[in-house]
Protein backbone atom coordinates (compact mmCIF):
# COMPACT_ATOMS: atom_id res chain seq x y z
CA UNK A 1 0.00 0.00 0.00
CA UNK A 2 1.37 3.43 -0.66
CA UNK A 3 1.18 5.51 2.56
CA UNK A 4 1.65 9.83 2.86
CA UNK A 5 2.75 10.82 6.20
CA UNK A 6 2.77 14.42 6.96
CA UNK A 7 5.13 15.78 9.35
CA UNK A 8 7.18 12.48 8.93
CA UNK A 9 10.22 13.72 9.82
CA UNK A 10 9.28 14.92 13.04
CA UNK A 11 9.61 13.19 16.47
CA UNK A 12 6.10 11.02 16.25
CA UNK A 13 5.79 10.82 12.42
CA UNK A 14 9.33 9.41 12.11
CA UNK A 15 8.72 6.67 14.74
CA UNK A 16 5.34 6.15 12.21
CA UNK A 17 6.90 6.22 8.96
CA UNK A 18 9.61 4.14 9.89
CA UNK A 19 6.96 1.64 11.10
CA UNK A 20 4.42 1.72 8.50
CA UNK A 21 7.80 1.35 5.89
CA UNK A 22 8.86 -1.92 7.10
CA UNK A 23 4.93 -2.95 5.40
CA UNK A 24 3.80 -0.13 3.08
CA UNK A 25 5.43 2.30 0.33
CA UNK A 26 5.97 5.26 2.93
CA UNK A 27 5.92 9.04 1.44
CA UNK A 28 7.00 11.80 3.59
CA UNK A 29 6.07 15.26 3.55
CA UNK A 30 7.61 17.91 6.17
CA UNK A 31 7.73 21.55 7.05
CA UNK A 32 11.22 20.57 7.97
CA UNK A 33 14.33 20.54 5.64
CA UNK A 34 14.93 16.85 4.62
CA UNK A 35 16.08 14.95 1.71
CA UNK A 36 13.45 12.25 2.72
CA UNK A 37 10.59 15.18 2.36
CA UNK A 38 7.99 15.31 -0.66
CA UNK A 39 7.01 18.88 0.30
CA UNK A 40 7.22 21.83 2.49
CA UNK A 41 4.30 22.06 4.76
CA UNK A 42 2.72 24.66 3.32
CA UNK A 43 -0.10 23.94 0.73
CA UNK A 44 1.47 25.82 -2.11
CA UNK A 45 3.63 23.39 -2.15
CA UNK A 46 1.54 20.19 -2.57
CA UNK A 47 2.34 19.02 -5.83
CA UNK A 48 4.98 17.16 -5.53
CA UNK A 49 2.72 15.36 -3.05
CA UNK A 50 0.25 14.75 -5.49
CA UNK A 51 1.98 13.57 -8.20
CA UNK A 52 2.75 10.02 -6.19
CA UNK A 53 -0.45 9.28 -5.36
CA UNK A 54 -3.30 7.83 -5.08
CA UNK A 55 -3.05 6.64 -1.53
CA UNK A 56 -4.25 3.37 0.77
CA UNK A 57 -3.35 5.58 3.87
CA UNK A 58 -2.84 9.33 4.97
CA UNK A 59 -1.45 9.95 8.56
CA UNK A 60 -1.37 13.50 10.10
CA UNK A 61 1.68 13.96 12.61
CA UNK A 62 1.76 17.74 12.27
CA UNK A 63 0.98 20.18 14.61
CA UNK A 64 1.95 23.22 16.89
CA UNK A 65 1.96 23.62 21.00
CA UNK A 66 1.86 26.82 22.76
CA UNK A 67 0.88 27.41 26.58
CA UNK A 68 -1.87 30.05 26.99
CA UNK A 69 -4.86 31.14 28.74
CA UNK A 70 -7.58 33.65 28.05
CA UNK A 71 -7.19 35.69 29.97
CA UNK A 72 -3.56 36.73 28.03
CA UNK A 73 -4.95 35.65 24.74
CA UNK A 74 -2.42 36.61 21.88
CA UNK A 75 -4.73 36.12 19.05
CA UNK A 76 -2.17 36.35 16.67
CA UNK A 77 -0.81 33.21 18.44
CA UNK A 78 -4.05 31.28 18.54
CA UNK A 79 -4.92 31.84 14.96
CA UNK A 80 -1.24 30.33 14.42
CA UNK A 81 -2.35 27.37 16.04
CA UNK A 82 -5.64 26.51 14.54
CA UNK A 83 -3.92 26.69 11.37
CA UNK A 84 -1.65 24.29 12.10
CA UNK A 85 -3.57 21.81 13.83
CA UNK A 86 -6.97 22.10 12.47
CA UNK A 87 -6.80 24.50 8.97
CA UNK A 88 -4.12 22.29 7.45
CA UNK A 89 -5.83 18.93 7.95
CA UNK A 90 -8.44 20.38 5.91
CA UNK A 91 -6.79 21.79 3.31
CA UNK A 92 -4.49 19.35 2.74
CA UNK A 93 -7.48 16.93 2.62
CA UNK A 94 -9.24 18.66 0.45
CA UNK A 95 -6.76 18.72 -1.85
CA UNK A 96 -6.44 15.09 -1.76
CA UNK A 97 -10.08 14.49 -2.58
CA UNK A 98 -10.51 16.89 -5.07
CA UNK A 99 -7.44 15.41 -7.50
CA UNK A 100 -8.80 12.23 -6.59
CA UNK A 101 -5.58 11.25 -4.69
CA UNK A 102 -6.86 8.71 -2.11
CA UNK A 103 -8.27 5.63 -2.79
CA UNK A 104 -11.30 4.14 -2.00
CA UNK A 105 -11.31 1.90 1.44
CA UNK A 106 -8.21 4.24 2.18
CA UNK A 107 -7.49 4.48 6.05
CA UNK A 108 -6.97 7.98 7.62
CA UNK A 109 -5.49 8.69 10.79
CA UNK A 110 -4.92 12.27 12.30
CA UNK A 111 -2.69 12.24 15.34
CA UNK A 112 -4.55 14.62 17.84
CA UNK A 113 -3.95 14.60 21.65
CA UNK A 114 -5.47 13.80 25.09
CA UNK A 115 -6.47 17.13 25.79
CA UNK A 116 -9.14 16.46 22.58
CA UNK A 117 -11.15 15.29 25.22
CA UNK A 118 -9.99 16.60 28.52
CA UNK A 119 -8.63 19.90 29.70
CA UNK A 120 -5.65 21.42 31.67
CA UNK A 121 -4.59 25.10 32.61
CA UNK A 122 -2.70 27.42 30.49
CA UNK A 123 -3.61 24.83 26.93
CA UNK A 124 -6.65 27.18 25.87
CA UNK A 125 -5.83 27.67 21.80
CA UNK A 126 -4.06 23.79 22.08
CA UNK A 127 -7.20 22.62 23.28
CA UNK A 128 -9.14 24.41 21.40
CA UNK A 129 -7.75 22.99 18.14
CA UNK A 130 -7.63 19.47 19.18
CA UNK A 131 -11.07 19.10 20.42
CA UNK A 132 -11.62 20.37 16.87
CA UNK A 133 -10.42 17.03 15.62
CA UNK A 134 -13.44 15.12 17.84
CA UNK A 135 -16.07 16.35 15.59
CA UNK A 136 -13.60 16.66 12.37
CA UNK A 137 -12.97 12.83 12.47
CA UNK A 138 -16.78 11.74 13.09
CA UNK A 139 -17.92 14.64 9.92
CA UNK A 140 -15.11 13.05 7.44
CA UNK A 141 -16.39 8.98 9.11
CA UNK A 142 -20.25 10.06 7.50
CA UNK A 143 -18.92 11.68 4.23
CA UNK A 144 -16.52 9.06 3.51
CA UNK A 145 -17.71 5.96 4.50
CA UNK A 146 -19.34 5.10 1.33
CA UNK A 147 -16.05 5.13 -0.24
CA UNK A 148 -15.05 2.80 2.75
CA UNK A 149 -12.67 5.43 3.72
CA UNK A 150 -12.63 5.18 7.64
CA UNK A 151 -11.08 7.89 9.44
CA UNK A 152 -9.86 8.02 13.11
CA UNK A 153 -7.12 9.98 15.67
CA UNK A 154 -4.77 8.75 18.00
CA UNK A 155 -4.63 10.68 20.88
CA UNK A 156 -1.28 10.24 22.30
CA UNK A 157 -0.51 10.84 26.97
CA UNK A 158 2.55 12.36 28.07
CA UNK A 159 5.53 10.97 25.41
CA UNK A 160 8.74 9.90 26.88
CA UNK A 161 10.81 11.90 24.54
CA UNK A 162 12.92 15.24 24.44
CA UNK A 163 9.76 17.65 23.99
CA UNK A 164 7.92 16.54 27.20
CA UNK A 165 11.51 16.25 29.32
CA UNK A 166 11.54 20.24 27.66
CA UNK A 167 8.17 20.99 28.88
CA UNK A 168 8.08 18.73 32.36
CA UNK A 169 10.37 19.20 34.95
CA UNK A 170 11.98 15.53 36.75
CA UNK A 171 9.30 15.80 39.61
CA UNK A 172 5.93 16.43 37.35
CA UNK A 173 7.63 12.64 35.02
CA UNK A 174 7.77 10.98 37.93
CA UNK A 175 4.23 12.33 39.03
CA UNK A 176 2.34 11.35 35.78
CA UNK A 177 4.22 8.02 35.80
CA UNK A 178 3.32 7.10 39.03
CA UNK A 179 -0.72 8.41 38.38
CA UNK A 180 -0.65 6.21 35.25
CA UNK A 181 -1.85 2.14 36.25
CA UNK A 182 0.59 0.79 34.00
CA UNK A 183 2.95 2.39 35.59
CA UNK A 184 5.04 3.92 32.50
CA UNK A 185 5.02 6.74 29.99
CA UNK A 186 4.09 6.55 26.36
CA UNK A 187 6.91 5.64 23.73
CA UNK A 188 6.50 7.01 20.20
CA UNK A 189 6.76 2.95 19.40
CA UNK A 190 3.86 2.93 21.08
CA UNK A 191 1.84 6.00 19.31
CA UNK A 192 3.39 4.26 15.95
CA UNK A 193 1.65 0.76 16.65
CA UNK A 194 -1.42 2.21 17.59
CA UNK A 195 -1.35 4.08 13.98
CA UNK A 196 -0.49 1.20 12.31
CA UNK A 197 -3.26 -0.73 13.55
CA UNK A 198 -5.72 1.37 11.84
CA UNK A 199 -4.20 1.61 9.14
CA UNK A 200 -4.21 -1.99 8.25
CA UNK A 201 -7.31 -4.00 7.20
CA UNK A 202 -7.59 -5.48 10.95
CA UNK A 203 -9.55 -2.31 11.90
CA UNK A 204 -11.70 -2.26 8.96
CA UNK A 205 -14.74 -1.68 10.98
CA UNK A 206 -13.34 1.03 13.00
CA UNK A 207 -14.12 4.50 12.23
CA UNK A 208 -14.60 8.04 13.73
CA UNK A 209 -12.91 7.07 16.90
CA UNK A 210 -10.05 8.39 18.68
CA UNK A 211 -7.81 5.89 19.86
CA UNK A 212 -6.64 7.26 23.58
CA UNK A 213 -2.34 5.92 23.94
CA UNK A 214 -1.48 6.98 27.59
CA UNK A 215 -0.92 4.24 29.59
CA UNK A 216 -4.73 4.98 31.12
CA UNK A 217 -3.36 8.33 32.80
CA UNK A 218 -6.99 10.08 31.66
CA UNK A 219 -8.94 7.36 33.39
CA UNK A 220 -7.18 6.88 36.63
CA UNK A 221 -7.99 8.57 39.88
CA UNK A 222 -5.46 7.96 42.81
CA UNK A 223 -7.00 9.17 46.31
Amino acid sequence: MKILVFGGNGSIGKEIAKLLSSEHEVFIASHKDSKDSLAKFETDSFAGVLENGPFDGVVWATGKNINDNIGELSYHHYQDILEANLNFIVKTLSSLIQSKSINNGASLVLISSIWQDFARNNKFSYSVSKSALSGMIKSLSVDLGPRGIRVNSVSPGVVLNEMSKKNLNKDQIMKIQSETPLRQLVTEADVANAVAWLISPLSKSITGQNLIVDGGWTISRYV
